[in-house]
């Protein structure tokens, strides 16, 4: 990345900045659907994210924005926070069996949207998902998200398929 940020292998010492995004994240999502989502009290529990730091077929991947650090002085502050997980999907009765790599969280802080660090990081993603000998990188998209969506859509990604709702109360 050319604007002092870099993306690197996510942290225990990141947790802070980590649960910071997750907030932003799951604040949006509270917002749009407040009947399904609650606002963040603990966005991410720190024992959770330290587990997942460890776990073989997690991956978790930070941008950090060096320039931050050089204005304030105090530790990186992370411009984005990446979360994904090898899923094995057997073959079944309609299924062809495949290696997924499973995008769980995928936020570009708030202040950096529209810089390029999100196309990035999915680039990135991609290259990881090669490597790891995926057959396709997958993720969820809440139907509210629009902006998400299209940005997706634009970076090659199709509807898989569609989880709809019909509420009853």
């Amino acid at each position: 990345m050319d604007d002092g940020c870099t993306i690197r292998q996510a942290r225990e010492e990141d947790y802070e900045e980590a649960a910071r995004l997750i907030g932003q994240l799951q604040t949006l999502h509270a917002r749009a659907r407040p009947d399904l989502y609650r606002m963040p009290e603990e966005p991410l529990q720190r024992d959770v994210y330290a587990d997942w730091l460890r776990q073989e077929d997690r991956f978790t991947y930070v941008v950090e924005d060096a320039a931050a650090e050089e204005t304030s002085g105090q530790a990186p502050r992370l411009a984005a926070y990446v979360a994904c997980r090898m899923e094995s999907v057997p073959a079944g009765r309609a299924l062809m069996s495949r290696r997924v790599l499973f995008v769980d969280d995928l936020v570009v802080d708030d202040e950096r949207r529209g810089t390029g660090i999100g196309t990035e990081l999915v680039e990135f993603v991609r290259k990881h998902a090669r490597t790891v000998e995926a057959d396709a990188v997958e993720l969820n998209v809440a139907g509210f998200n629009e902006q998400a969506a299209a940005f997706y859509a634009a970076l090659g990604f199709g509807v898989k398929s569609s989880r709809l709702e019909f509420e009853t109360r």
